[in-house]
């Protein structure tokens, strides 16, 4: 269900049952003092159906009309209000990475970032790349689309093989020192095994 705008350009509120969402929030971590991830929302909003209309695993993959900038304000207030600030995106699922950082704008910091690297689409096809200039590429691209100077958390984005690509390439090791250049925070894997 999507929001609609309401008069005066805000976003309807949906319930989400009694008390909402957002006060029944699971909270994750509560030790003293605080946690670097602290803070990030136990949910996150998936954001390949912002940019992507093709090629998707979800009903209506068949194609289908992206949402307007408006819509995807919305959207972003409406997670903001029901306590989801992690924003999931990749280089893969088209324009999203733009459509984001052209929407945040001020509200980058309410948001925790995570994008992807490792698997490119072009005209209806995956390609994945895992070497050291690809990943350093990529995250450059990622933090300019994104209108941002640092990427919360990266996640390898895995071909099928996923095993040997943590094991045998030199990705994990390039997003290291990424790190230590203070360009990106956590980082991880999105595995099919």
């Amino acid at each position: 269900m999507r929001p609609a705008p309401a008069s005066g350009g805000g976003c309807r509120r949906l319930s989400l049952g009694n008390g909402g969402l957002a006060k029944n929030r699971i909270s994750v971590f509560s030790a003293k003092p605080r946690l670097p991830w602290e803070g990030v929302s136990a949910l996150g909003l998936g954001t390949v159906k912002l940019g992507r209309n093709q090629q998707v695993k979800y009903p209506g993959g068949g194609g289908f009309a992206l949402p307007s900038d408006r819509d995807i304000e919305c959207l972003l207030d409406l997670a903001l209000a029901c306590g989801i600030n992690v924003l999931d995106t990749a280089p893969a699922y088209g324009t999203s990475e733009e459509r984001l950082g052209k929407l945040m704008g001020a509200r980058r910091k309410q948001f925790f970032l995570v994008t992807k690297t490792g698997e490119e689409f072009y005209d209806g096809n995956s390609e994945y790349l895992f070497t050291a200039e690809h990943t350093r590429m990529s995250i450059a691209r990622s933090l300019q689309r994104l209108r941002t100077n640092f990427i919360d958390c990266v996640l390898v984005h895995c071909s099928r093989d996923d095993v040997n690509v943590l094991t045998n390439t030199p990705v994990l090791e390039a997003l290291a020192r990424l790190k230590e250049e203070g360009k990106i925070g956590s980082v991880g894997a999105s595995t099919h095994t």
